[in-house]
């Protein structure tokens, strides 16, 4: 079982490497034209909207007392599957 700092860790390692993901496949829609920029943009906002979530999550988490950070868990393992998933369903559009 994790302690609350290892767990956090994890959290901000993994929002780091999809932080970059995003950023590399922003500058990717920005190389691109028309429908292809439009269908790009809009994939990327639903990424967004997922990572910032999961930053909120990561905040909550944060604010959280030795005694109840637990309770935050779920919520956050959720977030960072669904980002994890739309990462994963995304990669082969952008390559």
């Amino acid at each position: 079982m994790d302690t609350k700092e290892e767990y956090q860790k994890r959290v901000e390692s993994e929002l780091e490497t999809s932080g970059t993901q995003i950023e590399a496949w922003s500058a990717k829609a920005e190389q691109s034209e028309g429908e292809v920029r439009i269908e790009y943009e809009q994939q990327l906002d639903v990424l967004r909207n997922i990572q910032s979530r999961a930053e909120a999550g990561l905040q909550e988490l944060k604010e959280a007392g030795e005694d109840n950070w637990e309770k935050a868990r779920p919520r956050m393992d959720g977030v960072l599957s669904e980002l994890r998933n739309a990462i994963l369903n995304l990669s082969p559009r952008f390559h």
